[in-house]
């Protein structure tokens, strides 16, 4: 009988579970079918995920779009009327132009060339040289612009009924904020009587055929890159401001 050193037994144990981790063909078959059964998404299934991801996408960029095109119109829409009403109280209350610069007027300039922006002015010096200052320029929100043009319908049976401007003023006098309507902003230094501004601060009564009138209605119209509107109109006889 031949007796292993013990050394050599531990060898020859070690040898044996070094054998027993290496796996047999049958454990890497059984390895290799559980591999393929846990496989990935094809290609197609990848693409109609993609293709449904795109279009749900886009669907909201769509909706967010509209939303904000609205939301801007009635931005738009409340700021018009609120400068409205501050240029009434402007009048209302005597505000200065800058601190003992007194304002006679103060005017809203709709000029039609430029649909996105409206001014604020004021018209001082009226006892000897009538001029007009920017008070500011008010820019509308992105998107948003003024259609067509703005419509003075004119009191009574006055000649025209109405004018279609493509740029109006709308005048608040000092103090007791009596509003005058013109169609037209020229100014002409060197023919006073064609400065539609001079032509504010001359007015006396209506007249047939005269840009100038007093009781008068003014609308102007606010739209959206969607189409859909915003009409404001100031009613000359009471201040009223009406939108819609």
């Amino acid at each position: 009988m031949i007796y292993l050193k013990p050394k050599t037994r531990l060898a020859e144990a070690s040898r044996g579970r070094i054998v027993n981790l290496i796996p047999s063909s049958r454990q890497v078959s059984l390895l290799n079918d559980r591999l393929k059964s846990k496989s990935g998404f094809t290609i197609v299934e990848l693409m109609v995920v993609i293709t449904i991801m795109v279009l749900i996408l886009t669907a909201f960029l769509l909706n967010l779009n509209a939303g904000r095109s609205a939301r801007n119109l009635n931005i738009a829409l409340n700021q018009l009327v609120t400068n409205i009403r501050k240029v009434q109280s402007y009048t209302l209350s005597g505000r200065n132009i800058t601190p003992g610069l007194t304002a006679d007027y103060y005017v809203m300039k709709f000029d039609y060339p430029t649909t996105t922006s409206y001014t604020i002015q004021a018209i001082y010096n009226t006892t000897s040289t009538p001029t007009v200052t920017t008070v500011e320029t008010v820019k509308l929100p992105p998107g948003i612009t003024f259609s067509g043009v703005a419509t003075i319908t004119r009191p009574g049976s006055l000649v025209p009924s109405s004018y279609a401007s493509s740029c109006a003023l709308l005048a608040y006098k000092l103090p007791f904020g009596r509003i005058l309507m013109n169609n037209g902003c020229d100014v002409n230094i060197a023919f006073p009587d064609q400065d539609d501004y001079v032509k504010i601060v001359n007015f006396v009564s209506n007249t047939d055929n005269y840009t100038v009138s007093s009781d008068s209605n003014l609308s102007v119209i606010l739209t959206n890159d969607k189409k859909a509107t915003k009409t404001v109109t100031v009613y000359g006889s009471t201040g009223r401001v009406d939108f819609q």
